[in-house]
């Protein structure tokens, strides 16, 4: 997975490096409408 950094709602940054470094499966989801 490409590393790359995003916000969370409560306005945290976290990075994928972050999240697979913990050890723990990481799912993201993407939605978007046109």
């Amino acid at each position: 997975m490409p590393h790359f950094e995003f916000n969370l709602f409560d306005g945290t940054k976290r990075n994928t490096a972050q999240l697979s470094s913990q050890g723990q499966p990481v799912f993201l989801f993407f939605f978007v409408t046109w």
